[in-house]
């Protein structure tokens, strides 16, 4: 029996680039992948909300830059910590852009519960929800009762950027591999992930 270890390194270069590197036992199928970044625009769109409904947020609103996954399985995930237990999640909200070049390409949108176990998968074209300038987009999904901890997972596949927020990092970033599931945690930013809930 073999067992290969898979683990996601991320490194900022001064110019900001990002390297993620997917290292295994078997060093003949170690790959390298360069993330995109997001050209933003200079100001935060807000959102036309319902100031009424509960909003878990870790980021500070503004994004200093944007980076976009071309991996499968490579994603953005935060780590969310309901205000009440039980919690309903009615939404989430996201910063980014399409990526008008891969706008055909599916992106998915998942919930996974504290132990990494899927809850909620939503796919569909990044165009259809995104727009080609940075702003807030809102996914409406079926009420999910939250009793712990849960993850907001996006798997963009190069198909969009998502907003990167520098200040205060929150220490509940994570890039995240679908299989094997695994994360990295980024000590640096916060991925401008929101939920919003009752």
């Amino acid at each position: 029996m073999i067992i290969v270890t898979v683990i996601v390194v991320i490194m900022v270069s001064a110019a900001g680039a990002i390297t993620v590197a997917n290292m295994s036992d078997d060093q003949a199928n170690a790959q390298r992948y360069e993330i995109s970044e997001m050209p933003l625009q200079s100001a935060v769109s807000s959102l036309d909300v319902d100031e009424t409904e509960p909003e878990i947020s870790y980021d500070d609103g503004s994004a200093e830059q944007g980076f976009s996954i071309s991996l499968f399985d490579i994603g953005h995930a935060v780590l969310f910590t309901p205000p009440t237990k039980p919690w309903t999640l009615k939404k989430v909200r996201v910063y980014g852009l399409c990526n008008v070049t891969l706008s055909n390409v599916v992106f998915a949108l998942e919930i996974w519960d504290n132990d990494s176990n899927l809850l909620y998968k939503l796919s569909d074209y990044s165009i259809a929800y995104f727009n080609t300038t940075s702003e807030w987009t809102e996914i409406d999904i079926p009420d999910m009762i939250v009793t712990d901890d849960f993850y907001v997972c996006i798997f963009e596949r190069g198909s969009l950027y998502v907003g990167v927020d520098e200040g205060n990092p929150a220490m509940r970033s994570y890039v995240v591999i679908r299989d094997p599931k695994g994360m990295v945690k980024e000590e640096g930013f916060n991925w401008m992930i929101r939920a919003v809930g009752a």
